[in-house]
């Protein structure tokens, strides 16, 4: 049960550094050119977020969790724990302002994993 909650809260940790990180990158000329609103500009990048989750994230997953990592060692609290790296990865580079991919960061957490587990192919 606290893994559950920790790890909803680390999921809305890395929501909001994801949109700190990748929206305002994505939407900032078209909402500062008055093109969109800013809720609009929120709308779209949650539905193309969904929208590519649901139709290629399963390669992504199928991926990590094989060619970079064993799948064995994704458990609940490994995975909380990559969640949470990717996250401060996003929060330093926000609040440095440094652009930072967030898949790029979470590669790197799962690196990191394989370091740690000694399963890093």
């Amino acid at each position: 049960m606290l893994l559950t909650v920790v790890g909803i809260g680390v999921a809305i940790f890395v929501g909001f550094n994801i949109g700190g990180s990748s929206t305002g990158v994505a939407f900032g000329p078209a909402v500062g050119s008055r093109l969109v609103r800013k809720t609009t500009a929120g709308a779209l990048f949650v539905a193309f977020g969904f929208i590519g989750a649901w139709t290629v994230g399963r390669n992504v997953i199928a991926t990590m969790s094989s060619s970079i990592v064993p799948a064995t060692q994704f458990t609940p609290a490994a995975s909380v724990a990559v969640l949470f790296f990717t996250g401060a990865s996003l929060f330093v580079s926000n609040l440095y302002g440094v652009p930072a991919s967030t898949s790029m960061t979470a590669v790197g957490a799962i690196v990191g994993l394989g370091l740690a587990s000694d399963t890093l192919n």
